[in-house]
């Protein structure tokens, strides 16, 4: 088959003061699949990203927030069906013990919300991480 995708996208950063930068990421997009003249699927029309970093002495931390907008997929049995929007909270930090050696802690899915990402298949739900990291 033969598929058209149309889009833009949009990228701003910005530097907030010495420590603080902001970066918004926007996707606007249009994805046909020509031979059935129906939309792509797990294609949204609309992607958005906003990510805050802190950053002072050995303190790191990001924030992060990514949108993802409706779209068609298909199930099981190959009959379209439609995905929600959902809007996911990430959160990470790290220690700089030195330039070499550091600590880190990872959240995922802060609000633990439930979506998919590929119908009847879960994304998880609030996870985090706690590790070392020491480059050779």
């Amino acid at each position: 088959g033969k598929a058209r995708i149309i889009g833009f996208e949009n990228v701003f950063d910005t530097t907030l003061s010495p420590d603080m930068t902001l970066g918004i990421a926007t996707t606007w997009m249009s994805a046909r699949d020509l031979t059935a003249k129906e939309k792509l699927v797990r294609r949204p029309n609309f992607n958005a990203r906003i990510i805050f970093n802190y950053k002072e002495d050995k303190h790191a931390v990001t924030v992060e927030s990514e949108f993802t907008g409706k779209r068609p997929d298909i199930d099981n049995l190959g009959n379209r069906v439609g995905l929600g929007s959902n809007l996911v909270f990430n959160m990470n930090y790290a220690y700089n013990f030195t330039e070499k050696f550091s600590t880190y802690a990872k959240v995922r899915n802060i609000l633990d919300k439930d979506y998919e990402d590929i119908y009847g298949y879960g994304t998880g739900g609030k996870a985090a991480t706690l590790g070392l990291k020491y480059i050779f």
